[in-house]
């Protein structure tokens, strides 16, 4: 296994893909109903801690860290 990059993936499609090795943006798409919502993630990698943030609609949306 090597390195694949950053994946986005909404109701178990992929959406969007990036290569990079230190930063990622990825965006897609979900539907509320007949609405469409615009998803971006914004994915930070330094040497020993990640970060990400995401927007819906061009809203900020609170992201809690899982261990």
């Amino acid at each position: 296994m090597g390195f694949h990059g950053e994946r986005l993936y909404v109701n178990d499609q992929l959406q969007d893909e990036q290569g990079n090795i230190c930063n990622a943006l990825l965006t897609g798409h979900l539907f509320d109903g007949d609405t469409r919502k615009n998803i971006k993630a914004n994915i930070f990698s330094s040497f020993f801690r990640m970060k990400c943030t995401l927007f819906v609609d061009d809203n900020p949306v609170g992201l809690a860290q899982v261990k």
